[in-house]
């Protein structure tokens, strides 16, 4: 090949190869406008799976995170709400004590699922007064899911979802 062919090819193939690794592909999840990078995302799921002892998922910790604003208001002004100090602290007695802000908020949210498992929890007044509208401000909630992982159904969770480029043989 001449040199100038084969130049021609190595900047098309960078060109291509850059515009495929576009701005899009580092997001993992934005819920609500807060981003969440595929690292973070990566990190809870990593930080989730040792601290419980048991095999997180990414649309796991996406779920979580996604159900999490929704959480924060049932128990906002609760005995029962968490602050980032308790969060930290439960993570570090599982050995997590270098916690990311992905982990920390799907912590969060986990924490949260097994307060609502708390008979005390379902008494509490302002949980009463919250809790019927729970699925519609789930409904509400923006969620964002990079393709890698799936794709968002606010009564499924992350589902799986195939890339276009696959099609069936049907024909």
């Amino acid at each position: 090949m001449k040199p100038r062919l084969i130049t021609a090819l190595t900047l098309s193939a960078a060109l291509v190869l850059t515009g495929c690794a576009g701005a899009g592909t580092t997001s993992g999840v934005s819920v609500n406008g807060t981003d969440y990078s595929a690292a973070e995302v990566q990190e809870a799921t990593a930080q989730l799976s040792e601290a419980t002892q048991q095999q997180f998922q990414p649309q796991q910790v996406i779920a979580s995170l996604a159900q999490l604003p929704v959480l924060d208001e049932l128990f906002a002004g609760t005995d029962f709400q968490l602050t980032e100090a308790t969060v930290q602290q439960t993570l570090a007695q599982t050995g997590v004590t270098d916690a990311g802000r992905g982990t920390l908020d799907a912590a969060r949210a986990v924490l949260y699922q097994n307060v609502m498992r708390d008979p005390a929890a379902g008494q509490d007044p302002k949980v009463l007064e919250r809790a019927p509208g729970l699925q519609q401000d789930l409904a509400e909630v923006q969620v964002e899911v990079n393709p890698r992982y799936g794709a968002w159904d606010v009564n499924s969770g992350v589902t799986p979802v195939a890339p276009s480029w696959i099609s069936s043989s049907e024909g």
